[in-house]
């Protein structure tokens, strides 16, 4: 998918490449892909976040919320 990023006090960056991996063991749903995200930024490079052992993949959008009842 492409996004527009927009940072606090920054540039307007366009036509963002972003792709998103989410693997659901439990259910069992695996891509074949390993579980994560990475944003190619035109003009820049294409960011990764850090590889960890562990980890949780998670995506907040701002205004966006999700009521579980809880």
């Amino acid at each position: 998918m492409t996004v527009d990023l927009m940072p606090t006090g920054g540039a307007v960056h366009r036509d963002v490449t972003l792709e998103l991996v989410c693997n659901v063991g439990a259910v069992p749903l695996m891509t074949g892909e390993e579980q994560g995200w990475s944003a190619d930024v035109p003009g820049f490079t294409t960011f990764h976040p850090l590889k960890t052992p562990v980890g949780i993949t998670h995506l907040s959008i701002g205004g966006v919320a999700i009521d579980r009842g809880a």
